[in-house]
């Protein structure tokens, strides 16, 4: 219910629950559902992403790149508020933003619950296939789904936000990149090895 932004609906719900376990002395139920009411709270407590179109659901999605890796960010909104972000990296492969991005997008949602897939997505750039992907997403959701570009409004404000989130991301794990890449440096030289090797393997035979 929370996926398809009906929180308030939920929130309703758990109540009557906890009403109807207490009056019932079933105390520990009551508790379990006061918990969840709690969840709740904590999901939405110090929300600072607030849009227009509050009742609609929608993911955003937007990249960074450099000439080898993409990290892709997608930020799940639900009445309004964030409620999820889940990060994704991609080897170009000399494709462009839109290629990567698409390619993203079928990759996530071939996995999930088509209870998940929102209603409206905004993306960075515009899809290579847009009208295919909206028709298969809405296939899948036995209801349409629309994909839009923003470029300006406070859409397009939250868009530019999931993008910064993408290249912190993407910083992030080039510096990883590069502090293994400087242990395997180490390591080479420890060994006394004549190149960086790719594949190292480790047996325990303690047993």
């Amino acid at each position: 219910m929370i996926f398809q932004g009906r929180t308030d609906e939920l929130r309703i719900l758990l109540e009557k629950q906890m009403i109807s376990f207490s009056e019932a002395l079933k105390f520990e139920e009551a508790g379990s559902v006061r918990d969840q009411l709690k969840g709740i709270d904590r999901l939405y407590e110090s929300q600072k992403m607030i849009i227009p179109d509050s009742s609609v659901c929608r993911d955003i999605i937007a990249l960074a790149s450099d000439k080898n890796i993409s990290s892709v960010q997608i930020f799940q909104m639900r009445s309004g508020k964030l409620i999820g972000r889940l990060g994704y990296f991609s080897d170009n492969n000399n494709l462009n933003s839109s290629q990567i991005l698409q390619k993203v997008i079928e990759n996530h949602y071939s996995n999930v619950d088509p209870v998940e897939i929102p209603s409206e997505i905004l993306v960075q750039h515009q899809l290579v296939n847009n009208i295919l992907i909206s028709d298969w997403l809405s296939e899948i959701k036995k209801q349409k789904v629309h994909i839009k570009v923003r470029e300006r409004s406070k859409k397009a404000e939250i868009i530019k936000l999931v993008e910064k989130n993408a290249h912190l991301e993407l910083q992030r794990i080039k510096q990883s990149h590069d502090k293994i890449l400087l242990m395997l440096d180490d390591l080479t030289n420890i060994l006394e090895l004549a190149k960086i090797h790719k594949r190292i393997e480790c047996y325990d035979i303690s047993n």
